[in-house]
């Protein structure tokens, strides 16, 4: 399953975000604050209808409806503790972050549950292992954010399922960029030793696993430390995923935990000229995909919807730019972080491989292929390489119950262009000749904080 993060935009720019974003996937990923909704405590937190509870002042009831009415199954992340559920008598760190109560916020995970009674993808807390976003994270040596999560994590999820206990709790939520390494961190939060051997007994609850793989290169790309993890390390997360499910201290009904990509993207060089070209973007979208669903991963959110203006913001990783490619189209009133504006124009090429991913490598005599159709459907799959006189059909296959299709048949090409036709629709053209390598600066490429370099 593919998603598509909802902007924060205006109230009457939501329904064109997400009919947008309906028009791409089934799905999206919803991120709010829970200081937003509840800046005072509540007197009865477990109960909705509380006065201090805010759904139509923090615009939540806005956007998981809004989203709900256009058709869209929302995952919906919570973070971001108020005041008054944070403990500061020791810590310090940035508002929302500190040392948040287990307790506080299972009580709101329950309050949430009763509101949206509709949603049933619940993601507790966003990158826990960064103290941007949780703190603190080493007190002494000690890596103390990874007890701190499972106590919220353990919370949330008993709130959550008191009220839908068929819900769908993820847990995770980790960053490439760390202040603990991601894997660090599970073994921690799991209880594992270095060589994954159970060290202790320590429950944590939860129905799925997620990771924001961010890369400085391509999809297959290492983060380049033993314990981080970009798109090329997945595989060591999914092992320590399973070392977790085996030990016991993961518990969760299913025979494997599975495991999502809840962020995801990169930037492009129109308009950021530190970023990805755009004809490598677009292939490095289906690539991405090829590379999650090799490592096991089940559902991946793409980050952006639509670029925030450049030079202004380090954030160019949307599907669709903000107005029009230039960056002077980005100035003043024609393209603010603040609207949503029709006249937007589609990343049409690496619009078309999100959709309709495909990949076509060739190695060792043999050319292989992998994709997954546009509506994540069953359906016949032509096989199509492209000659001097245009497209011409290779071999014919199905689609699985998930819309995905590989197929492997000897052959001594190494040149040409393949694409997948699927349900009247045809993928992007995907050259079997690699293109040379190529690497960001950072993850962001530039724009906001970070200078451009080109």
């Amino acid at each position: 399953m593919t998603a598509v993060e909802q902007p924060y935009v205006p109230a009457a720019d939501m329904p064109t975000a997400n009919s947008r974003i309906r028009a791409i996937t089934k799905y999206t990923r919803i991120i709010l604050y829970w200081s937003d909704i509840a800046p005072t405590r509540p007197s009865s937190p477990t109960n909705p209808s509380d006065p201090a509870y805010k759904w139509v002042d923090s615009r939540a009831d806005l956007r998981v409806q809004g989203a709900l009415d256009a058709g869209l199954t929302p995952l919906v992340t919570i973070w971001k503790a108020p005041s008054w559920a944070e403990d500061r008598s020791v810590y310090g760190g940035e508002p929302g972050t500190v040392n948040p109560s287990p307790q506080a916020f299972g009580n709101f995970a329950e309050a949430i549950a009763k509101r949206y009674p509709q949603v049933h993808f619940w993601e507790a807390w966003n990158e826990s292992n960064l103290d941007h976003f949780l703190t603190p994270q080493v007190v002494d040596g000690k890596q103390v954010s990874p007890d701190i999560y499972r106590e919220l994590l353990n919370s949330f999820y008993a709130g959550i399922h008191k009220v839908d206990p068929g819900a769908t709790v993820v847990a995770g939520g980790l960053a490439r960029r760390y202040r603990i390494p991601p894997l660090q961190f599970m073994r921690r939060l799991f209880c594992l030793s270095d060589s994954l051997a159970k060290v202790a007994t320590c429950p944590v609850h939860l129905d799925a696993w997620s990771h924001h793989p961010y890369t400085n290169g391509g999809p297959f790309t290492k983060q380049g430390s033993p314990d981080g993890v970009s798109l090329g390390d997945l595989p060591k997360m999914r092992k320590t995923l399973a070392a977790a499910k085996a030990s016991g201290n993961a518990l969760t009904s299913a025979s494997t935990i599975p495991f999502w990509a809840s962020e995801f993207s990169w930037d492009t060089d129109g308009p950021d000229p530190d970023a990805v070209p755009m004809k490598l973007h677009a292939r490095w979208i289906s690539e991405a995909l090829y590379q999650a669903w090799r490592s096991g991963v089940s559902f991946f959110v793409w980050h952006q919807l639509r670029d925030r203006p450049f030079p202004d913001t380090q954030y160019q990783s949307g599907l669709y730019f903000c107005g029009v490619e230039s960056t002077s189209d980005d100035a003043g009133s024609r393209c603010a972080d603040s609207g949503f504006l029709t006249r937007d124009v589609a990343k049409t090429a690496s619009l078309t491989s999100f959709e309709f991913p495909f990949v076509a490598y060739a190695k060792n005599g043999y050319v292989k292929v992998w994709g997954r159709t546009e509506d994540e459907a069953s359906h016949p799959v032509v096989i199509q390489r492209k000659l001097k006189t245009g497209w011409t059909n290779v071999k014919t296959l199905a689609a699985d119950s998930y819309g995905i299709f590989s197929l492997r048949w000897p052959s001594s090409d190494t040149s040409h262009l393949y694409r997948a036709q699927a349900y009247g629709s045809n993928s992007l053209g995907f050259s079997l000749q690699r293109p040379q390598r190529f690497a960001l600066p950072n993850t962001w490429g530039c724009g906001g904080p970070f200078t451009c370099k080109h």
